[in-house]
């Protein structure tokens, strides 16, 4: 009964890692298919979708570049997320911003996302402990093809348009998205005593016009 419970248990995570490494190669296709043609952006109807459901998915689809970097990744609502009307490419903003933040993020240190969901908006910040950007390079942070001086030397991976297209699709929805740093609060999961100066709390600020289905 016991080897019958074993093999069993092992048959749902190896379900689990097929399904996650069949959702990120997706995303990962649909994310580079949307960068390098961007009017393939709006050629859906709009559908309903769920931030909550789409960051938790992509949550799980990044659990082993996470767990490379032993980064922990921590999902928080203030209630239960309503569905709004969008085209299917929002659901490459959640991936694009954890992705990133993966990527420039400390090792051993936490991403936190922080979702507000209003009958009029739908509010959240992605916020990573990572090298500060140079004078001047937040406002350009956006910028297609734009990589900032320590990011580079952080990592040879990524080609500036992650950002770029996260950008477009905010655009797309009559939405807002900000970048911005802030000292890292003593408070915050990961926070060390070892972090240099030249490390810093960086922050995406995405807000979310909301179109409900009628």
């Amino acid at each position: 009964m016991e080897c019958h419970f074993s093999i069993f248990s092992l048959y749902m995570e190896l379900s689990k890692t097929i399904y996650a490494i069949s959702s990120y190669m997706t995303l990962r296709m649909d994310a580079y298919d949307f960068m390098y043609n961007e009017a393939l952006l709006a050629t859906t109807e709009k559908s309903g979708h769920n931030i909550y459901h789409i960051f938790d998915k992509v949550k799980h689809c990044l659990k082993d570049k996470a767990d490379e970097r032993s980064v922990t990744i921590h999902i928080k609502s203030n209630g239960e997320c309503g569905e709004l009307k969008a085209y299917d490419c929002l659901d490459l903003l959640p991936f694009i911003l954890l992705d990133n933040a993966i990527k420039y993020s400390d090792r051993k240190t936490h991403i936190q996302v922080d979702i507000k969901d209003t009958p009029a908006s739908c509010i959240f910040l992605v916020s990573s402990i990572s090298p500060r950007l140079a004078d001047g390079e937040c406002e350009r942070i956006f910028d297609r093809g734009f990589r900032g001086e320590n990011a580079r030397k952080v990592t040879d991976e990524g080609l500036g348009i992650g950002l770029y297209t996260a950008k477009k699709i905010c655009d797309l929805h009559n939405s807002s998205i900000e970048a911005y740093e802030k000292p890292i609060p003593n408070s915050y999961p990961g926070n060390r005593k070892d972090f240099d100066k030249n490390k810093c709390l960086f922050v995406m600020d995405i807000q979310l016009n909301k179109e409900y289905n009628i």
